[in-house]
């Protein structure tokens, strides 16, 4: 569900903060979905930035970890990023 328009606004602005959403689905996938949260001129915004249907909790992660670094500027946008699972 990526959008070009989506992708475009977001590289333009500082995120203040990402909202995650997980839901199990009858058929055993998960569905999962990352949000940026900016301020942009006097108004806050929420966009999407990326949606789907995975297979595992583990595959969840990794796309949360890719969707958010589609977001990150400046230094750490060169590092590489991963997701830890801790139980």
């Amino acid at each position: 569900m990526s959008n070009t328009r989506h992708d475009k606004i977001i590289s333009r602005v500082q995120v203040d903060y990402y909202t995650i959403e997980l839901a199990p689905l009858v058929d055993g996938t998960v569905s999962v979905s990352v949000s940026a949260t900016f301020v942009k001129g006097d108004q806050i915004e929420n966009e999407t930035i990326d949606a789907r249907n995975v297979a595992t909790i583990e595959d969840a992660l990794s796309f949360i970890g890719r969707a958010v670094s589609k977001t990150i500027r400046g230094p750490q946008a060169k590092k590489r990023h991963e997701v830890a699972v801790h139980c």
